[in-house]
């Protein structure tokens, strides 16, 4: 499980152990929404700036978009070809 909030900060949680499995660099806006990839590759944080930063989780590489209304809601759909 991910959380984020006004800290600015993500943090994953392992639940079954209770213990914080990672913890992501202080974006640049408070978070406003978090979406977990199906795959568990990749997390989704929008945040209040109306920027949307893709991390792998694997590797920590963040991508970056900035949208023209506020985030509230990520979903990812697999798309099969």
């Amino acid at each position: 499980m991910s959380t984020g909030g006004s800290d600015n900060t993500v943090r994953c949680w392992d639940l079954r152990n209770h213990h914080l499995i990672l913890q992501k660099y202080k974006f640049d806006s408070k978070i406003s929404a978090l979406g977990y990839c199906p795959t568990g590759e990749w997390l989704a944080v929008g945040m209040d700036s109306r920027k949307i930063q893709l991390l792998n989780i694997l590797s920590t590489s963040p991508q970056t978009k900035k949208f023209l209304k506020n985030i509230r809601l990520i979903f990812f759909k697999i798309v099969h070809d």
